[in-house]
């Protein structure tokens, strides 16, 4: 009975080290991709959160449960060896994957187009139509999204055809790389169609008071627009005065 005791403590031990350096690896890992690829609000509106949390907790947890079933000392050292090393390549390669999932998945632009901001991901975009775009904006960040707004449309032909093409193909303003500007460029366009924050103040009283504290701003020097990724339904919210965004509340869209 106490061999047997001191066996299941041994594989115990061994599943506790082998956890302690798998939670260890994903911090890292959480760091880059919370912290990086997927800033706030992203890890939410894009769903990057979630499938990251799902993917880190299958690798974390199943690594350790193996080493659980296999850790023996009765093994041969060679054996065990062997059997520690195909769990670690399995689990790295697994983690691996997800985050080349996770990474393509990325939000790269988030682009103004009329009066919203749409949020596009590495795979909305391969490397020809970027190449259409300004020359800062022809290559896929890596450091987290840009903010890009869509220059609108001066001749009524242009806009004409715009529209059409964005009822009969879904060819959105938004996805036409060729239009985009710098934000910062482009103010006066999103200020003239953002609403005012105060519309959502009676239905939201804490949520709008809190955005308000936290910008150093009274609610009525704030604006908001939609903004539209794999969650629907949050605004960005901006200085009434200069479209600087100052934060984002999970409620509001059209």
């Amino acid at each position: 009975m106490k061999s047997c005791r001191g066996h299941w403590h041994e594989r115990l031990h061994a599943a506790g080290v082998h956890f302690a350096l798998s939670a260890l690896i994903a911090a890292l890992a959480a760091a880059l991709v919370l912290g990086v690829w997927y800033p706030a609000p992203f890890r939410d509106i894009s769903g990057g959160g979630k499938l990251f949390t799902l993917i880190v907790s299958v690798d974390v947890i199943l690594g350790p449960l193996l080493t659980f079933t296999v850790f023996s000392k009765l093994k041969l050292r060679s054996e065990l060896v062997r059997d520690l090393a195909v769990i670690a390549v399995l689990q790295i390669g697994a983690l691996a994957y997800g985050l080349h999932t996770v990474w393509v998945a990325r939000p790269t632009f988030v682009v103004f187009a009329v009066d919203r901001f749409q949020v596009f991901t590495a795979l909305d975009f391969d490397a020809n139509a970027l190449a259409a775009a300004p020359p800062q904006f022809q290559r896929a960040p890596v450091w987290g999204p840009v903010w890009v707004a869509a220059e609108p449309f001066s001749d009524p032909v242009e806009r004409s055809h715009a529209l059409d093409m964005a009822l009969s193909k879904g060819i959105d303003l938004g996805v036409q790389p060729p239009r985009w500007r710098s934000y910062e460029t482009q103010t006066q366009a999103v200020l003239a169609t953002a609403k005012p924050l105060s519309n959502w103040k009676a239905q939201h009283p804490e949520e709008v008071a809190e955005v308000g504290r936290k910008a150093g701003l009274a609610v009525e020097q704030l604006v908001c627009l939609p903004i539209v990724a794999r969650q629907v339904g949050w605004l960005v919210v901006m200085n009434k005065a200069n479209a600087q965004r100052v934060g984002y509340v999970p409620f509001g869209g059209f």
